[in-house]
């Protein structure tokens, strides 16, 4: 039996790292947009 403390604490974290896996692709996918743009000018 998990104690329900413990199973939101693992919860918020796998959410926060899927967020932050997801935040980290969209500047990524953001900066490369970027560098691309910059040498079409």
């Amino acid at each position: 039996m998990v104690v329900p403390a413990t199973w939101s604490a693992g919860y918020r974290l796998v959410l926060h790292g899927l967020s932050a896996e997801m935040l980290h692709a969209l500047l990524v996918e953001a900066k490369g947009k970027h560098q691309k743009s910059n040498e079409n000018h």
